[in-house]
């Protein structure tokens, strides 16, 4: 890789799980490529990295972790541990989070660059919508942190609904989790169904409209994006 001036590209790629339009078309031997690459996003395994001078993309299963920190917000937490959470869910969510993101930042709006590591992320999906994201593979949990309350029940809501896209498209429907929200008030953690009967805040005061009934697993991953 060196020796075709690939080096600082392949080195980015193993540490921050971001890949070159060159380093792949070397790879995969200028073959392909367009094929490969809207494959590995339909998939979930790779996204547009719209944070370079030059076209890039982001592969989250390369990712290196690094990341130990504590995680401030209101919690949102996906539970799996009641059935199983398979390798790779984690990575996909981060893929349709930062597709969510680009496509704000291809529209010129001001959205900071993602922070990502292999088990946690921090990314701003929409302008003043930032979450902080974490897999705990022991306890077989998603915990998402949402900053902006004002921004926590839309935030809820894109993250349920993409994990209901990799169900089924990638899953065969086969996850199961439960959900459960933090009141503002109390911290106390509430099962969804009860949080949503009693209306703890701050998730269900700006409920998006139609999304909860909205079947959205049916439509293409660009559709799906875009109806977000």
């Amino acid at each position: 890789f060196e020796t075709v001036g690939l080096g600082e590209d392949l080195t980015r790629l193993f540490a921050d799980g971001i890949a070159s339009r060159d380093l792949l078309e070397y790879v995969w031997d200028n073959k392909q490529v367009d094929f490969l690459i809207d494959l590995m996003s339909q998939t979930m395994l790779l996204s547009e990295w719209n944070f370079d001078d030059e076209r890039t993309f982001l592969i989250p299963s390369l990712v290196n972790d690094g990341d130990t920190r504590s995680l401030n917000g209101r919690r949102c937490i996906f539970d799996f541990s009641k059935s199983f959470l398979p390798s790779g869910v984690f990575q996909r969510l981060l893929c349709l989070c930062v597709t969510h993101s680009v496509a704000y930042k291809t529209a010129n709006a001001c959205i900071a660059e993602p922070k990502l590591y292999a088990h946690s992320a921090s990314i701003e999906l929409e302008p003043g919508c930032i979450v902080h994201l974490s897999e705990d593979t022991m306890s077989q949990r998603i915990s998402v942190f949402v900053e902006n309350e004002r921004s926590a029940a839309k935030s809820m809501d894109i993250i349920r609904s993409m994990l209901r896209k990799i169900n089924a498209d990638i899953m065969g429907t086969g996850l199961r989790w439960n959900t459960f929200l933090e009141d503002s008030t109390s911290g106390e953690l509430f099962a969804y169904n009860e949080a949503q009967k009693q209306q703890i805040m701050p998730w269900f005061v700006q409920k998006l409209k139609n999304t909860a009934n909205s079947d959205k697993n049916s439509i293409n991953l660009e559709s799906f994006l875009e109806s977000l």
